[in-house]
């Protein structure tokens, strides 16, 4: 019952559009688990049989990816498409087969496509945005830095608790 002023972004029951970005990758993961036990069940099929397996999770997944890249989360477009091709990779070099390495650097650039074709502003506008000096973007390189030399101090007990704004 509180009204949230909008800055453009996706907004719903779901907090932010960070959580829905979070809550999308790991729906991307589970449709690329369900794509891939599609094709090892169609494998020796006729090509109609694999498509009509295949199909339907290839297009979940491009529905998922084209909704994450409008929440407007750049980490979760960026996890999405990073986790796409990692287990692509990951199945390619376990299998040693060219073409399912090929079709997981093929799904996020198809995944892009789509979005461009959509509406490219509106998907990806605050990605493409963003400017190597916004005041955010310093801030939180910042932020990580300071992060990541404390794991460096601390690495096995870490820094205690309430220690990370000192």
């Amino acid at each position: 019952g509180i009204a949230v002023p909008s800055s453009g972004r996706l907004r719903g029951s779901f907090v932010n559009p960070d959580h829905l970005a979070m809550l999308l990758a790991i729906a991307l993961a589970v449709t690329l688990a369900w794509f891939w036990v599609a094709h090892r069940r169609g494998r020796d099929a006729p090509l109609d049989r694999r498509l009509l397996l295949a199909g339907p999770p290839a297009l979940v997944w491009l529905l998922l990816f084209v909704t994450l890249t409008f929440t407007g989360s750049r980490a979760g477009l960026f996890a999405g498409a990073a986790g796409t091709l990692a287990t692509a990779a990951a199945l390619a070099a376990q299998r040693r087969r060219l073409g399912v390495g090929t079709l997981g650097l093929l799904a996020p650039l198809l995944g892009m496509l789509a979005v461009a074709l959509i509406g490219l502003q509106a998907g990806l506008g605050r990605w493409l945005a963003t400017s190597g000096y916004e005041l955010t973007w310093n801030d939180r390189l910042e932020a990580h830095q300071a992060a990541f030399e404390l794991w460096l101090r601390f690495p096995v007990t870490g820094a205690g608790l309430a220690s990370f704004r000192e």
